[in-house]
């Protein structure tokens, strides 16, 4: 990509997979799915 194309994530899921210094400021982090999906 040569340009910011303006999306940004809505919600991090499957985070009982990531690794410990991985940071999610600002939007809602999940270990598995997002409720009501």
């Amino acid at each position: 990509m040569d340009e910011d194309p303006g999306l940004k994530p809505e919600a991090h899921i499957w985070t009982g997979h990531d690794v410990e210094w991985l940071e999610y400021e600002g939007i809602p982090s999940y270990n598995e799915w997002q409720p009501g999906r």
